[in-house]
């Protein structure tokens, strides 16, 4: 928008120049596009896409601990009702519970 602004401005002898700026701009891959979806993805090695997707995963902020905490708290206790009713089971019962609520708010993020 700055761009148009100062043409305006400038008057109609930079319209070329205001052209190839914008086609410019529109080139260059988004900051908000994903990884996958940059121009040149097909062609970076692994190393370099796991270091873009660790980058873009951090730039996204932290997980929804909001989400995960409470069902952790109350799982403490759920673990010791479990463990005293059925050892094993009711302890791993416990545990796939909050794998369950760990990994759907992990992807509802």
């Amino acid at each position: 928008m700055a761009i148009l602004q100062a043409s305006r401005e400038l008057g109609p002898t930079y319209d070329e120049h205001t052209a190839d700026q914008i086609m410019e701009l529109v080139r260059q891959p988004s900051v908000s596009s994903k990884p996958w979806q940059q121009p040149d993805w097909e062609r970076l090695t692994g190393r370099e896409r796991r270091r873009m997707i660790r980058h873009y995963t951090r730039s996204q902020g932290p997980l929804p601990m909001n989400q995960i905490m409470p069902v952790l708290g109350v799982s403490i206790a759920l673990m010791a009702i479990g463990g005293g009713y059925d050892h094993g089971l009711g302890v791993f019962a416990v545990l796939t519970l909050d794998a369950l609520v760990v990994i759907l708010a992990v992807l509802k993020k």
